[in-house]
């Protein structure tokens, strides 16, 4: 039990330690900055404009039509207008 309490007291447990890396502003990154990210922020905006179907675009952009329905949501690439 003793050992238990110093680890959260460390901030050596789990949700903690995730929590504390979340707040960090560098371990967050967004769009191209992640490293995993197929598209850029031109991308986006031609998504965002395009008047084409989901699954056009997604075929096109060789993305999933989820990821073109999330960006399209804002729900994905918030930061870019």
């Amino acid at each position: 039990m003793e050992n238990m309490a110093d680890m959260v007291a460390k901030e050596r447990s789990g949700p903690q330690r995730r929590a504390a890396a979340l707040m960090d502003d560098a371990a967050i990154r967004m769009g191209r900055g992640s490293g995993l990210a197929k598209l850029n922020e031109a991308a986006v905006r031609y998504i965002r404009s395009s008047e084409k179907t989901t699954l056009d675009l997604a075929a096109e952009l060789n993305v999933t039509n989820q990821c073109i329905s999330a960006i399209r949501l804002r729900k994905t690439w918030r930061h870019v207008p």
